[in-house]
């Protein structure tokens, strides 16, 4: 019975670490989705990549990434992200080139798809690869 009370006791525990560090935020969290809402198409989904640092979330849209997103955050759209504890509606600016590298780099930090090396890169360089890549400051909710 002591093994079985050891095992229930390690479950709870990995639970609720999993729960605190959905709360936390995570300095790279995959988001399950951002529903935005488009005049043509009514509510739609995506996925992206939310980079936190600090207080402040940074979305980040890769090249290759669905751009559909972007474009209803420039236009000003309705959006909400979606995570597993809950919806939240949201606004966001577009972040400057010249403000991007310290976001990039996180962003590799994390180990993001695509980044090996940007670590070692100077803002310059990153700035150059950062004209490739949407970047939006969520308005937290």
């Amino acid at each position: 019975m002591d093994a079985l009370s050891s095992l229930i006791e390690f479950v709870l525990e990995s639970v609720g670490r999993r729960k605190e560090r959905e709360t936390r935020m995570d300095p790279i969290t995959r988001v399950p989705s951002l529903r935005f809402q488009t005049p043509s198409a009514g509510w739609q989904t995506a996925s992206m990549d939310l980079v936190t640092i600090g207080e402040r979330w940074y979305l980040l849209a890769p090249g290759s990434a669905d751009r559909r997103w972007v474009h209803a955050l420039r236009s000003g759209a309705s959006c909400e992200l979606v995570f597993s504890s809950g919806t939240h509606r949201i606004a966001a600016r577009e972040v400057d080139d010249r403000d991007k590298p310290p976001v990039l780099r996180e962003y590799a930090k994390r180990g993001a798809h695509g980044t090996r090396g940007w670590r070692r890169l100077g803002d310059s360089e990153l700035r150059w690869i950062g004209r490739e890549i949407a970047v939006f400051e969520v308005e937290r909710p």
